[in-house]
């Protein structure tokens, strides 16, 4: 039984692009977007929210990757990625003679490949971008020192609840051993109760 169903436009990165555009920061989304009908709905989404699109490169040799996503009255959720051999997903899609931007202050990497996400750190030239990292739970549970490899770039790394279980599970101090690999803040969410920040600089933890 359901209550509702509908088509959305979405995608980490995109999300926070528009989320941030409405609050008046002036944003840009660098990626690949498939020419297909979903594809071109994101690419209307970003333009209408004001989100800048010189770096979207589009391609009509892919599709978009499908996302169903199943959410209950109490606010838990089920997702199924649909995804197929010619959905736009290699790390081999990262254009950096595009990238980055010159007047880049801050950088959100969020829930990609570890090779997409080491290019787009590694190759910042402004020391002061802000960077804010988001790594995709499965990836970070199957590579786990490999994702965490990229703290080295300094950024601000962004986990949840299960994230930060499962990186105890695997004998990572939260947030000591991830300050120790280069982190400098720590935020993890927790859903309605807020979050909290870990900074590296003052050893504090604020709620």
């Amino acid at each position: 039984y359901y209550e509702y169903i509908g088509v959305f436009p979405g995608g980490s990165g995109a999300n926070v692009a528009v989320s941030l555009s409405s609050l008046g920061v002036s944003t840009g989304f660098y990626g690949k977007i498939a020419t297909d009908m979903y594809g071109l709905q994101l690419l209307t989404s970003l333009i209408r929210s004001g989100v800048n699109v010189d770096s979207v490169e589009l391609d009509e040799s892919k599709s978009t990757v499908e996302t169903l996503v199943v959410l209950t009255s109490r606010g838990y959720s089920k997702i199924l990625c649909m995804i197929n051999d010619n959905s736009a997903l290699s790390p081999q899609h990262f254009n950096i003679d595009a990238w980055p931007p010159k007047s880049l202050k801050g950088l959100y990497v969020g829930e990609v490949f570890h090779e997409v996400a080491s290019e787009a750190m590694k190759s910042l030239q402004n020391e002061n971008t802000i960077v804010i990292y988001r790594p995709l739970a499965l990836a970070l549970d199957a590579m786990t020192q490999k994702y965490l490899s990229l703290l080295r770039y300094r950024p601000i790394l962004v986990l949840n609840r299960e994230k930060t279980e499962l990186l105890r599970k695997k004998g990572v101090e939260v947030p000591q051993t991830l300050f120790d690999k280069g982190a400098e803040h720590v935020i993890v969410t927790l859903d309605e109760e807020g979050a909290i920040l870990f900074s590296r600089r003052t050893r504090e933890k604020l709620r």
